[in-house]
């Protein structure tokens, strides 16, 4: 399973709310760094400095190895001897994203993070640092991808810019032109243009593309945190 999280503050987070102190959201504002590095070395949390904003993917593999095919991207690991899942739902968000109970920064952007439920409990387990090659992500898409879809996600970066331009092209004319020119000449070609773009760019086309691609990408993420064993009893925090 691959989870997917966004950070605007460089770091991303490993955690599961029933393991953070029960006061963490408030405690958490004054000073989250100082609160996250203590947890971190509590295990009730897993602190990834990502050195840099963005989107950043996990892979999760719960009783099982490290797939064969990432072992050679790998850059870094790090044993956990204890890690704190007590409710079993695990998330992995941006730094800035980490609640006990308050989740409404989440629900307001949840692109910037997701979770999955795995065995409640205390388990060991190793994270790994992954890194690819420049260019594997567009190799790796070109090579699994149809034509089509293929077509449709190069489409949406030259003809998409086209359809914005005519609309800009066509507002400009309105003002700079006299009106019987505008409505004979400029209106009739920018119409056509912004039609053609959004013809070729159909929303369901581009978006089933944009899902196949997701999928070959997810095989391949930035973590990965692999659960080794069955958990031990949950102890109260």
């Amino acid at each position: 399973m691959t989870l997917h999280a966004g950070t605007d503050a460089g770091s991303v987070v490993i955690f599961d709310t029933a393991s953070l102190p029960d006061d963490y959201d408030s405690v958490g504002k004054d000073d989250p760094i100082s609160v996250i590095e203590y947890l971190h070395k509590e295990g009730k949390l897993f602190w990834v400095d990502a050195h840099a904003d963005g989107s950043y993917r996990l892979g999760v593999f719960e009783g099982a190895d490290l797939p064969d095919k990432l072992t050679s991207f790998v850059t870094s690991n790090e044993e956990i001897t204890k890690f704190h899942a007590l409710s079993g739902t695990l998330y992995f968000t941006g730094i800035e994203y980490v609640f006990r109970h308050d989740s409404s920064q989440l629900l307001k952007y949840p692109h910037m993070g997701e979770s999955i439920h795995i065995r409640p409990g205390v388990h060991a387990a190793t994270f790994y640092s992954l890194d690819y090659p420049d260019g594997f992500e567009d190799t790796l898409i070109a090579q699994h991808l149809s034509p089509e879809q293929l077509a449709a996600r190069k489409w949406i970066t030259t003809v998409m810019p086209a359809g914005c331009i005519a609309v800009i092209a066509l507002i400009l004319a309105f003002f700079l032109l006299p009106l019987a020119t505008w409505g004979q000449y400029i209106l009739p070609v920018c119409v056509a243009a912004i039609s053609f773009a959004f013809w070729v760019l159909r929303p369901q086309r581009v978006k089933l593309a944009d899902l196949a691609a997701k999928k070959i990408t997810d095989d391949y993420p930035d973590y990965a945190l692999v659960i080794h064993s069955m958990p031990s009893p949950a102890s109260p925090l």
